[in-house]
């Protein structure tokens, strides 16, 4: 598909879909654990001391309403409190009320995740994935036809594995874009088993330019949240990324 599957708040879906938008709330008086729904979402690259831990909370009875954490209520990862920063989860293409870096883990080790509910502490553990040791072609072309990724480790119980394609498509001339330059193109292929090797198709790259792509590929596990909430995830990442050139 030609729009990469990012993890949208309900919020977000609501205002991308064109409808009546969104509206926020305080939790004030609210009972978390019937209208609370977790998102949660702790991503790191390949081999880096650094995570990004964000998280937002919708009302399960209000379509589309996000729900703002009040003073007295806090969540964190890893020790660190996650905050409202519009910068930083607009830099990061992320939808969320709060995030934070925090330092990242290997499993087996695990992210120590808790909620403070105005001095009622929920607290849960998270393995994340195993990071990547290799991922083949680390460089070098890649044919439209049909490529294939290969990856180690592999078989890990809970995980699946999803790759994105981003590179350049020729401007389309809409009205929204007049710079007549080529326009960014993403494809992805996601929801893939641990196997160790996946192969995209000419239907996945049809409409992209030759040259320059950036080929992702992530591990990815999604464990129930234990805080409290009456629903949601947190859902882990580790993200590969490859430099590669796409040929005709």
């Amino acid at each position: 598909m030609l729009a990469r599957n990012l993890s949208l708040t309900f919020c977000a879906i609501g205002l991308l879909a064109g409808g009546a938008g969104c509206f926020q709330q305080s939790t004030l008086g609210l009972d978390l654990s019937v209208r609370g729904h977790l998102s949660m979402s702790i991503q790191r690259a390949s081999g880096s001391a650094q995570a990004t831990a964000v998280a937002g909370i919708n009302d399960t009875q209000v379509p589309f309403a996000q729900l703002n954490l009040t003073d007295d209520q806090s969540l964190t990862v890893g020790g660190v409190k996650l905050e409202p920063n519009i910068v930083t989860l607009l830099s990061l293409g992320l939808f969320g009320q709060v995030a934070a870096l925090v330092p990242s883990v290997n499993s087996p080790s695990t992210y120590s995740i808790s909620f403070d509910d105005r001095g009622t502490i929920s607290t849960m553990t998270a393995q994340p994935p195993q990071d990547f040791v290799t991922v083949t072609p680390e460089s070098g072309t890649i044919p439209r036809g049909a490529f294939t990724i290969n990856w180690t480790p592999t078989g890990e119980s809970g995980v699946t594995v999803d790759i994105f394609v981003s590179g350049l498509t020729p401007d389309d001339g809409d009205s929204f874009d007049d710079d007549f330059e080529d326009d960014p193109i993403s494809a992805s292929v996601v929801n893939l088993p641990d196997t160790g090797s996946a192969t995209v198709g000419i239907g996945d790259l049809a409409f992209f330019l030759a040259g320059p792509v950036t080929v992702s590929v992530e591990r990815v596990k999604s464990v129930p949240q234990a805080l409290g909430f009456a629903q949601g995830n947190v859902n882990l990442r580790i993200t590969r990324s490859l430099n590669l050139t796409l040929t005709d």
